[in-house]
C-alpha cells in the first residue's frame, strides 16, 4: 500500500513540471509525543490486553535532520534524512513486598527507546494567504531503518532514581518500516531567500517494531510540531 503511495507522490510531483520547479534546502526539528498501539493475537484474552495497555504509555520523542524540496507555485516534493529517537514507556508502579527489586526502590518504571534513520517523501500543497505567508497541507510517507534499541528499568526511592540497562540483544526488531505522514502548517518568509515553517504533524508506523512473532507487537505513532528553516537557492517568479 505505501509503495503505491510513494509511487503516486513521485508521479504527481513529476506531473507538476520538474524543469520549472524551484529548489530549497534546510534543516528541521520535530519534537513530539510518541506512543504505541498494541497488536494482540487471538490467544491473548481481552482482559490481558486491557491490563497491559493500562500499564504502558507514551514518552517525549524527537527527530531532526536535513531536507531538500523542489516546488512549483502550488505543489512541492520534499525529502531528506532524519535521525529519530522514539519509543514508549510504562507507568510508575509500586514495588510490592517480596519483589526482587524491593531493596532497590519503592517505584519501578520501564523505558523503551528505538533509534532510526528516516527518509521522508512528502507532497506539500501551498496556498498563499498574504505576500510571504502560505498555508501548507502535507501528505506523504517515510521509510525508516532501525539502527539500535535500548531498554531501561528505572527504580525510584525518596526522590532519587537509578537507571539499569535491561536491553535484550535477542529481541528481533524490524529493520525496515514505513510510516504514513500528514501535517498542516504555515510558512512565512524571513527574507527573500529564507523561510520558517511550523507544522503540527502526525506520523503512524504501519508495521510493528518487532518482526512477525507469536507474541505481542506494537505500532509506534507520534504527534508533535515540526519546525523547519528553509534556504532557497533558486528563486523564481511563477
Amino acid at each position: 500500500m505505501l509503495r503505491s503511495l510513494f509511487l503516486l507522490l513521485c508521479l504527481c510531483y513529476l506531473g507538476e513540471g520538474l524543469a520549472q520547479a524551484g529548489f530549497s534546502w534546510g534543516i528541521s526539528l520535530y519534537p513530539n509525543y510518541s506512543d504505541r498501539r498494541l497488536i494482540a493475537y487471538s490467544f491473548i484474552t481481552q482482559d490481558e490486553i486491557n491490563r497491559l495497555d493500562s500499564l504502558e504509555g507514551g514518552r517525549f520523542s524527537y527527530s531532526g535532520g536535513v531536507l531538500a524540496e523542489w516546488r512549483t507555485e502550488k505543489v512541492g516534493f520534499q525529502t531528506g534524512m532524519n535521525f529519530m529517537n522514539t519509543g514508549y514507556r510504562t507507568i510508575r508502579e509500586t514495588i510490592l513486598p517480596g519483589d526482587p527489586d524491593e531493596s532497590s526502590g519503592n517505584e519501578r518504571q520501564f523505558l523503551f527507546r528505538n533509534f532510526n534513520i528516516e527518509i521522508p517523501a512528502e507532497l506539500h500543497f501551498y496556498q498563499e494567504v498574504s505576500p510571504g505567508n502560505e498555508f501548507i497541507f502535507t501528505l506523504g510517507g517515510a521509510l525508516s531503518y532501525n539502527i539500535s534499541n535500548s531498554a531501561f528499568k528505572i527504580l525510584r526511592r525518596d526522590g532519587t532514581s537509578e537507571r539499569i540497562d535491561v536491553s535484550d540483544e535477542e529481541q528481533d526488531f524490524r529493520s525496515i518500516n514505513m510510516a504514513f505522514v500528514t501535517a498542516v502548517g504555515w510558512e512565512t518568509d524571513i527574507s527573500e531567500t529564507i523561510s520558517l515553517v511550523i507544522q503540527p504533524t502526525f506520523q503512524f508506523w504501519m508495521r510493528g517494531i518487532l518482526n512477525d512473532t507469536l507474541e505481542l507487537n506494537r505500532n509506534l505513532y507520534n504527534l508533535g510540531v515540526k519546525f523547519s528553516l528553509k534556504f532557497r537557492t533558486l528563486y523564481e517568479d511563477y
